[in-house]
């Protein structure tokens, strides 16, 4: 600092610097302007008369106080910047400014922001999950209808600006109390070529429009079925309410991995270059012998392979981690669905704790072809990695020749594709391994299998599913940041009173824009959480549903819901309560009834034996 003769920083010495500074961020920023004052007073009459009283004294001894004429010295040390500004310091000091007001008002309502941003955004999924238990029909149809609605305002709206329909002929069309309707703002006269492409773009959204209505008319049976399956899928989360906790396991250990991954990076790339040195094991040595040469792994290149198997590492667990928490899931919901429903609908799970079951039954069973599964899916992401760093790389190559620009950014497209199709396929044969046990090829195959057999159905249920999965995390967004910002804001008339937000362990905040983003990317990612549940819940009923069409035909089993046996055309063989348990009674050849349950093994733990249920479908065709 100013004014130092020395300035040390632990054990070392640090260059002195005659300017005020200020502490910022572990560095010293010069103060752009500063100013100091002294002021001293002198006595001239008497000469040299001070409070001390060392120079001018009374005859008796007391001091002379009295001073008839004083002389004033003021000293001013000004320090001003010089002429031309210095960018990085008033940047630095204007983004430390705001980011002190974000921090601030962070800090003020972070007690709004957890409680709302967090609980609230799990309390807004539970009522979405209540919502689509009871109306998953009138939520599927609206969107739909809501689709199709919007597609058809665009058709008109490019027919109109492309003139392939005039305003004309809205001139004669009333609604209520209206008795024209203006089309001046649409009916803009523009150049030939924005009517050409509003033609194209007419043209496009009414076939697109016919052919989704077509595909309404035609998929009619297919749309109960997904509404009946998330509905189903929905019955099972109610049923297994932890399953709305388990995504804090995986996010605790996924956490623990980026600390360990990027502590260990930043060990890699902080290490300093090897050395090697010869160790002589005696005094003389004869220069004459002949030595084996070896060669040596440059350390630079050295650090690098190590960076990337680091990467690598880092990619494997990461995917694994989401391969078993798949797997936990489809688990616990493949065992609902697979326990026969009683007469009065309901389904009683065997096992005490669905998800510990179905956890170590993944450890035990499953862990080995998970592990080969997401190491499949980190190669592909890896290359990825190794392509992106080509691509960095040859910046200068490309700019020379186009054909090796389009030649690697087609590679890319077709990786990232190629990842896509594998993590569609891998998370249907993690869900077909938590349900039947097995290897990964062989659930890969199946999956592939029972997927290429039902494409409608399962293109009708993920498109579906997909609307309304972002429809929650949208939705649940937007509430909880309307409900920050309107506790936050001093103009809303639900805003919180300084008593209140003291009694929350909050603070009044200057603006409410920060505590609303950062409660709405809370938000965002506990609603993202509660949907990968969901999502892999829908995915798991959807296989048990292919999986028990496969085996039964198409026809009702005991294992669907009601709902989905009035929409199958029949109703599953009768159920009769033995011991609290359902069972099947079915009719052998020779007249005799024969009871039989789906049995449970360590290698499909949560699914009926096919040759069991084939057995079961001959006899009750006799």
């Amino acid at each position: 600092m100013a004014g130092s003769k020395t300035c040390t920083y632990g054990d070392e010495t640090c260059w002195v610097v005659a300017q005020d500074t200020e502490a910022a961020f572990f560095r010293c920023l010069p103060v752009a302007s500063t100013s100091e004052t002294v002021l001293e007073e002198v006595c001239i009459d008497p000469e040299g008369a001070d409070p001390t009283c060392t120079l001018d004294r009374y005859e008796n001894g007391e001091c002379n106080t009295v001073c008839n004429t004083k002389r004033a010295h003021k000293e001013v040390w000004e320090v001003e910047a010089t002429g031309g500004t210095n960018p990085l310091l008033t940047q630095l000091q204007g983004n430390l400014q705001v980011l002190g007001r974000f921090l601030n008002d962070m800090y003020a309502a972070r007690s709004v922001v957890l409680l709302v941003g967090g609980l609230g955004a799990l309390i807004l999924g539970v009522v979405w999950l209540i919502v689509l238990h009871f109306f998953a029909g009138c939520v599927v149809w609206l969107t739909c209808s809501l689709v199709l609605i919007g597609l058809l305002l665009l058709s008109l709206f490019c027919s109109v600006r492309s003139e392939l329909i005039s305003s004309e002929h809205f001139s004669g069309l009333s609604f209520m109390n209206a008795t024209t309707i203006d089309t001046t703002a649409l009916a803009t006269t523009s150049d030939e070529n924005t009517k050409l492409q509003f033609k194209a773009a007419a043209y496009v959204s009414w076939v697109a429009t016919c052919v989704v209505f077509l595909l309404l008319v035609a998929m009619r049976k297919r749309l109960k079925i997904a509404i009946a399956i998330i509905r189903e899928s929905s019955k099972a989360i109610q049923k297994l309410p932890m399953l709305l906790i388990w995504p804090v396991v995986p996010t605790a250990f996924f956490i623990g991995l980026v600390v360990y991954s990027v502590a260990v990076a930043a060990y890699l790339l902080s290490s300093d270059d090897l050395t090697s040195a010869v160790k002589q094991s005696a005094a003389t040595f004869d220069v004459s012998t002949e030595l084996s040469a070896t060669e040596e792994l440059p350390a630079k290149r050295l650090q690098q392979v190590l960076l990337a198997f680091h990467v690598f590492g880092f990619l494997w667990t990461n995917q694994l981690l989401q391969a078993i928490s798949i797997c936990v899931i489809a688990g616990s919901v493949a065992q609902y669905y697979w326990t026969p429903p009683s007469d009065s609908g309901k389904r009683e799970l065997e096992a005490r704790f669905p998800i510990a079951r179905a956890l170590g039954y993944t450890l035990r069973f499953s862990l080995g072809s998970l592990c080969f599964g997401s190491f499949i899916i980190a190669c592909v992401q890896f290359l990825r990695i190794m392509l992106e760093y080509l691509d960095r790389n040859t910046k200068q190559i490309q700019q020379a020749n186009r054909i090796v620009r389009v030649a690697l950014l087609a590679v890319k497209c077709c990786l990232w594709c190629f990842e896509k199709c594998i993590k569609f396929l891998s998370k249907n044969a993690y869900i077909l391994i938590a349900m039947k046990g097995g290897s990964f090829c062989a659930a890969s195959a199946r999956s592939f299998k029972l997927i290429f057999k039902n494409m409608t159905r399962v293109a009708v249920v993920n498109s579906i599913s997909f609307v309304l999965l972002f429809l929650i995390k949208l939705t649940v967004t937007l509430a909880v940041g309307l409900a920050v910002f309107a506790l936050l804001s001093k103009s809303s008339s639900l805003s919180l009173s300084a008593d209140q937000l003291s009694l929350l362990g909050g603070e009044t905040v200057t603006s409410p824009l920060a505590p609303v983003v950062v409660a709405c990317v809370l938000a965002w990612l506990v609603a993202s959480a509660f949907v990968n549940v969901y999502d892999a819940a829908i995915d798991t009923i959807l296989l048990c549903f292919c999986e028990d069409t496969e085996l039964h035909g198409d026809t009702a089993s005991e294992f669907m819901s009601e709902e989905l046996q009035r929409i199958m055309g029949g109703d599953a063989p009768h159920r009769e309560a033995t011991d609290g348990k359902p069972h099947l009674i079915h009719v052998s050849p020779k007249g005799e009834g024969k009871s039989t349950s789906p049995p449970a093994s360590p290698e499909r733990p949560n699914a009926p034996h096919e040759e069991t249920v084939v057995e079961k479908m001959e006899e009750t065709d006799i």
